[in-house]
């Protein structure tokens, strides 16, 4: 074992911790597989074994009929393989897998989510927009919060983060955009948001999905580092922006709302 590889391990674990853990990952599975990772490359074929163990569990649950463990085992599954291919490049075909499989198993849980998903693919550029559709199951036309991956993101990392406004009485549209998990295969990332918000709210327009497309919030990881100026992602239709974002390398996240007059 190298300095440098075990650095990488440790750097990873430290500024990673709290996050993954917030976002669903187990704090006991964590720290085990970082105990057990000594060289930087190993770091993604170990949360593959992990999260082949809770995929196991969900389909386990799922031959017997236990919804709720089983949405709760693919769950898990899914975020270990996003965090195992999280910003980790040792091996291109491993990173794709890992990829593909955190989409395929997440897809498992979305009619049984409360409230379920609804899979949205939004045709975009010859190819698509995926996103997850939870409308909350108390309200009518609610208001519609997009909800935005961060650079090395995923849809299928932020499930909690719908949770709160769900809670609130909002819909949310999680979406992969262009570079980001699912759609890294067919796009690189780009900053000029206004290209992909604009499509993607004028095809929600041509469809009844029950939410009140006059009351549109965006929310973003990061979202000034990664789109420059989000206020440009259709000003007329948008109407409040809302940042999760870093404070400097090691305080945590803090959350940033800054509203476009007032919301119809």
């Amino acid at each position: 074992m190298s300095v440098e590889t075990s650095n990488r391990v440790q750097v990873a674990a430290h500024h990673w911790r709290a996050r993954f853990v917030a976002n669903g990952i187990d704090v006991n599975d964590f720290d085990r597989t970082v105990g057990k990772t000594t060289e930087w490359k190993d770091w993604g074929p170990n949360w593959q074994a992990v999260g082949e163990v809770h995929e196991a569990l969900g389909r386990e649950a799922e031959q017997h009929g236990r919804t709720v463990s089983a949405t709760a085992g693919y769950q898990r599954a899914a975020w270990c393989y996003h965090l195992g291919k999280f910003l980790w490049f040792e091996d291109a075909r491993q990173h794709a897998e890992l990829r593909d499989r955190s989409v395929a198993v997440y897809r498992k849980t979305l009619p049984h989510l409360d409230p379920p998903a609804e899979r949205l693919e939004i045709p975009f550029e010859g190819h698509i927009i995926p996103g997850h559709l939870r409308r909350p199951t108390d309200a009518k036309r609610a208001t519609l919060i997009l909800v935005v991956p961060g650079l090395d993101s995923s849809k299928e990392e932020l499930f909690l983060i719908e949770e709160e406004f769900l809670l609130r009485g909002m819909a949310t549209l999680t979406i992969d955009g262009p570079g980001q998990s699912e759609n890294s295969v067919q796009f690189p990332i780009r900053v000029n948001w206004e290209s992909v918000i604009t499509p993607v709210i004028d095809e929600l327009e041509r469809h009844d999905l029950g939410v009140d497309l006059n009351r549109i919030g965006l929310m973003g990881i990061s979202i000034r580092r990664l789109l420059g100026q989000p206020e440009s992602a259709d000003p007329g239709r948008i109407h409040l922006l809302h940042e999760v974002r870093r404070r400097g390398r090691s305080q945590g996240q803090g959350v940033h709302a800054q509203p476009r007059g007032r919301p119809r």
